[in-house]
């Protein structure tokens, strides 16, 4: 085997030499091939391309030459008074046959300017024979007008022409005098043709063979038809080997007919010598390489043998011959002072260090096995069917005190499972419940390493007892539930005792609105101070009841987030009319400034509100004979942060010159229940939750809240939201100006004839141009909008007769135009028709539609509704009865509510019910105009109240309005408004407000 390795060490060698030659021999023949070959072959195509110019400028010579001879002709006296006499007598003595053959003149034509033939010939150049004229020089229109114009411009032409797919060299020139004056008697036109004679005998000339072929000829070679092909402006000239075996190559040019039709295309042959010379001389080189070559690799592989090869032989031999006999002692010997007998010094070297090695191997091995003797962990060796070791440690483990009896016990309870964690060495870890002999149950962490024993491979494990810390984990496990079940019941138990509070507190803040608008026509001032002072406390304790509800419900996370456009400019000016006087009492200044572009946002706007609310009142009550300014501006598209997938964000900038923050108090400013310091509280009150929930809102909201302050000089905090978050499909578009123009303005002259108005809203351009012409009336003015937003803006504007609304309709859809007009007590009395191809009656009688028309919409009906609607609307008026039902079964609540509207209408006929089941009677009996409901209502419910309403005649069509303490779930949310036109929280609502509503839905209904 030794001698089969020497074998292969002297073959590989062998190999690799005559590899590395025959490379670099490939090298240098690829080298040849490439920069010799290509040289001729370069050099070859500048000779054909030289031939061919040489060529070009032959052919240019022959038709130079016609073209003299033409000249001579043509500016001649004889020539130029037989154009005017036409005597024959010119032609039999200069133009006889003999002539042109002399000249090689095949073709001849007198044509006078206006292009008839005075006299034309076409005879053989070589025996003088008679030949027919081709018809494409029978007339001389057309393509052959170019000939006649020589004579206008008083110049000759020359060059190569086609006629019957015969090739001619063709020269034209003005019939002159023989002083070359005129004017022109006419064109001399001079050919030859290119026939095989005339050919032959300029291949003599350039000595190759010459070929001729059309350029229309769809029978020529195929290498023509390619070289076509490849000629452009760069390449006017191609030259390619002519047949497969490379012994000829050609060159191609093409020249184009005069008249500017397709002309002809030159070929020439030549034999392929230059480059068979360089082929000969690469051959030369290439065997002159070869023998060079191999003498060279001869010379190399016998010093390889002698120099390398043999004294490594040698010294592989002695190598083994030492690892056979086992004896440490024996070293290598090797002659000279080259690396090959370093090489054996190095081994030499390396025999020292092995035997030293082996000495401390021996001595580790027991060192290692006294360690794992009296280590305390558990240590155990398998080979994954018994135990082959276990120390000491391991043995006390499992409740023996004789490691050996363990010996070949199985090894399944230190086998890993089947999840378990490798590390980067290649361990596994993992953990295992083993039950003692005493029926104890452990918990052990393991770690097992593969290893390699007696050629064998096994497993060690380490064990650890890690029972104690598996009982403390789960016990931190259990205070963490006991802790999580503790905050969910404290949020349990906050969220009954606002419900528990807010009805007491709703009649206690509805009394004293009462009390306090009837004393302000008399003389209990100081009662309604007092009174006053109630409803102020218990609108503070209802709000920290509600910031409290809004703590406890994120912390348990079922705050809900209800997205809706909105307009910002309109909220924030709610906010700061709330505000005004508060900055009165504090003898502030307060500023709002709204950057135009900020229009409309999709948000919680019940949050956005609150947010803006809670920092705009903290800046004034904070302040003091200064200013509070609120900025509201849109993010700048190169300053536009993707976060969540939000795109533009508004902010809003809430700064104040009030006593302003230190770094320590900003840093617990968001705290839960925390002001800047206790002094603070003392002074100006609150209950720290504000900025804390504020912070929690901005957040849930996709934004994120700031804060700068200095102490003395005012603080100034900025919210920053998206606009329209990810979660909305179709962001709300704002009204521009563009859309208000695009929506009609209304026409004055024609509404102050009282013509009925008609607003048609509908997103189909088709629509808009349609429905008004088709009810077109003398009495009638409609007018249209795209869209929603721009539909809401010409409601306010125009206060139509009626409306017309599409219910899809991109951004802001019929549905929410139709909530937004019957919120309205401006436009609530509006009727309103839905011409859709929604299937929702029940929805559209809910909000108060007036009719539901289905696309394709029957004119006829739609015209008969809307006169219907106008004739009612005009006979309606505001003195009928009116009756609303109250159903609460709270007495104080029902008689403050009673009192609220009567007050405000003491027309109208205020029916009360304790409970769901009396109400449904009375409505069965004589159905409301408006019916304002509680929820939580003994017996019947509120939503079962409702559901039994629908069912009655004229049920569906009745608005209604919630009035709840009870805190309402997502789904019952959507629930109800589906079914109510407006959901008012006890607590959250002025008198006035509640009496706005009711007076909307009455009105809403008044119009059905």
């Amino acid at each position: 085997m030794f001698h089969d390795r020497m074998t292969s060490l002297r073959a590989t060698t062998l190999k690799a030499v005559a590899a590395a030659l025959t490379a670099l021999l490939a090298l240098q023949v690829l080298a040849s091939e490439f920069i010799i070959g290509r040289s001729f072959r370069e050099l070859e195509e500048r000779s054909v391309r030289n031939t061919m110019q040489q060529t070009l400028r032959t052919l240019r010579n022959e038709i130079d030459a016609l073209y003299g001879n033409t000249k001579d002709y043509a500016a001649w006296d004889a020539t130029y008074e037989f154009a005017m006499q036409r005597d024959l007598d010119y032609i039999d003595t200069h133009m006889t046959t003999d002539a042109l053959i002399n000249t090689r003149i095949s073709y001849v034509a007198f044509v006078t300017p206006s292009g008839d033939i005075v006299y034309t010939r076409r005879q053989s150049s070589i025996d003088g024979q008679t030949l027919p004229i081709p018809a494409d020089l029978t007339s001389f229109d057309g393509a052959n007008a170019l000939f006649l114009q020589v004579a206008a411009r008083n110049e000759g032409i020359s060059g190569v022409i086609v006629v019957n797919d015969q090739p001619m060299l063709i020269a034209a020139h003005p019939i002159l005098t023989s002083a070359g004056s005129g004017p022109p008697r006419g064109v001399l036109i001079m050919g030859r043709d290119l026939d095989a004679a005339e050919i032959e005998r300029m291949s003599n000339i350039i000595g190759y063979s010459l070929s001729l072929f059309l350029v229309n000829d769809a029978s020529a070679a195929p290498d023509v038809t390619l070289a076509r092909r490849l000629m452009n402006d760069d390449t006017p000239i191609v030259v390619r080997p002519l047949s497969f075996a490379d012994d000829h190559i050609a060159g191609y040019a093409q020249i184009d007919d005069l008249r500017g039709g397709k002309g002809i295309v030159l070929r020439i042959d030549m034999p392929r010598d230059i480059l068979q010379y360089g082929l000969s001389a690469s051959r030369y080189y290439l065997l002159i390489l070869l023998l060079v070559t191999g003498a060279f690799a001869a010379v190399i592989l016998t010093l390889i043998e002698r120099r390398i090869l043999a004294r490594i032989i040698s010294l592989s031999t002695q190598v083994a011959q030492i690892g056979r006999v086992g004896n440490h002692q024996e070293r290598v010997a090797l002659s000279g002072n080259d690396e090959i007998s370093q090489l054996g010094d190095a081994i030499n070297r390396m025999l020292n260090d092995l035997a030293q090695s082996a000495q401390r191997l021996i001595q580790s091995e027991a060192r290692y096995r006294q360690l794992v003797e009296i280590s305390p962990e558990a240590i155990i060796v398998h080979d994954n069917e018994q135990i082959i070791y276990i120390n000491p440690a391991g043995a006390r483990l499992l409740g023996y005190a004789d490691s050996s009896r363990l010996i070949g016990s199985p090894a399944a309870p230190f086998l890993p499972t089947a999840l378990h964690n490798k590390t980067d060495d290649g361990a596994i870890r993992y953990e295992r419940d083993l039950t003692l002999s005493n029926g104890q149950t452990v918990t052990l962490d393991l770690i097992a390493a593969p290893f390699v024993a007696d050629g064998a491979s096994v497993w060690q494990v380490v064990a650890h007892n890690i029972t104690e810390r598996k009982q403390t984990e789960e016990a931190l496990r259990n205070a963490r539930d006991w802790a999580e079940e503790a905050s969910r019941a404290k949020s349990r138990f906050l969220a009954n005792m606002s419900h528990e509070l807010r009805t007491p507190l709703t009649t206690i803040i509805g009394y004293a609105d009462l009390i306090t608008l009837a004393t302000q026509q008399g003389e209990f001032n100081r009662i309604r101070d007092d009174i006053t002072r109630v409803r102020n406390a218990g609108k503070h304790l209802l709000a920290i009841i509600n910031d409290l509800l809004d703590l406890s419900k994120i912390e348990a996370g079922r705050m809900e987030i209800h997205v809706a456009p909105f307009s910002v400019p309109a909220l924030a000016e709610e906010v700061v009319a709330s505000m005004d006087l508060l900055a009165q009492t504090r003898r502030n200044t307060l500023i709002l400034t709204i950057d135009p572009t900020v229009g409309v946002m999709h948000s919680d706007d019940v949050r956005v509100r609150q947010v803006l609310y809670n920092l705009v009142h903290n800046a004034c009550k904070f302040t003091e004979d200064g200013v509070v300014t609120v900025t509201i501006a849109r993010s700048s598209p190169e300053s536009t942060v993707h976060v969540n997938g939000h795109s533009a964000r508004i902010v809003f900038t809430i700064s104040d010159t009030g006593i302003g923050m230190t770094d320590d108090q900003m840093a617990r400013l968001f705290q839960e229940f925390t002001q800047a310091d206790p002094t603070t509280m003392r002074k100006y009150g609150g209950t720290g939750l504000g900025l804390a929930l504020s912070r929690h809102l901005v957040r849930m909201l996709g934004g994120d809240i700031t804060v700068t302050s200095k102490p003395g000089v005012g603080t100034t905090f900025v919210v920053t939201l998206p606009e329209n978050p990810a979660q909305v499909a179709e962001p709300a578009p704002e009204l521009s100006e563009g859309d208000v123009l695009t929506a009609s303005a209304p026409d004055t002259t024609r509404y102050q004839e009282r013509k009925r108005l008609i607003l048609l809203i509908d997103d189909d351009p088709s629509v808009r141009d349609l429905l008004p012409r088709m009810l077109e009336r003398h009495d009638l003015h409609i007018e249209t909008a795209a869209d929603g937003a721009s539909g809401l803006e010409l409601a306010r504007l125009l206060m139509p007769d009626l409306i017309i609304l599409d219910i899809l309709m991109p951004a802001i859809d019929g549905w929410t135009v139709l909530r937004e007009l019957k919120a309205s007590s401006e436009t609530a009395a509006i009727p309103v028709i839905l011409l859709t191809i929604a299937d929702d009656t029940r929805s559209g009688a809910l909000l108060g539609a007036a009719e539901i028309l289905s696309k394709p919409t029957d004119l006829d009906r739609l015209e008969r509704r809307i006169r219907l609607l106008l004739d009612k609307r005009a006979t309606l008026t505001d003195t009928g009865e009116r009756r609303v039902l109250i159903i609460e079964d709270d007495d104080a609540v029902r008689e403050y509510l009673r009192r609220a509207l009567a007050r405000e209408h003491s027309d109208w006929t205020i029916l009360e019910a304790s409970d769901g089941q009396t109400a449904l009677e009375q409505c069965k009996t004589s159905m409301p105009d408006s019916i304002v409901l509680d929820l939580m209502l003994p017996g019947m419910d509120g939503i079962q109240f409702i559901e039994a309403l629908r069912l009655l005649p004229n049920g569906c069509s009745v608005p209604m309005i919630i009035v709840t303490a009870k805190e309402l779930t997502p789904d019952e949310r959507d629930h109800l408004h589906r079914s109510a036109i407006r959901i008012l929280h006890k607590g959250t609502f002025h008198c006035d407000d509640f009496v706005h509503e009711v007076r909307t839905a009455v009105a809403t209904y008044a119009q059905l």
